[in-house]
């Protein structure tokens, strides 16, 4: 149950600082999303190789479309995302 509290309050310490975290970053949303989506890979690739456990390539190439997809639209999501931010911020700054 602990346990639990400590994994809620971590994800919702993480989400709730994207918006200073990206405003304080001076690049455009599609660069802070492909770096974010490299080092996401880079992690899983080494909790793979730490874990010893093989990559399942047949099943990899048989759900190659719908990873690439499903990849894409995560990586758009992180852009529109991060925009959303920027406008946001944007928004609250003229009204104050």
């Amino acid at each position: 149950m602990k346990r639990d509290k400590i994994k809620l309050i971590s994800a919702m310490t993480i989400l709730g600082t994207i918006s200073i975290v990206r405003r304080n970053i001076p690049y455009a949303s599609s660069v802070v999303s492909l770096v974010r989506g490299l080092i996401g890979c880079l992690f899983l690739l080494l909790l793979r190789l730490v874990q010893k456990k093989p990559m399942n390539l047949p099943n990899i190439r048989k759900n190659f479309f719908l990873l690439f997809v499903s990849g894409a639209l995560l990586g758009i999501n992180w852009i529109v995302l991060f925009e959303a931010y920027l406008v946001h911020d944007s928004l609250i700054e003229r009204i104050a």
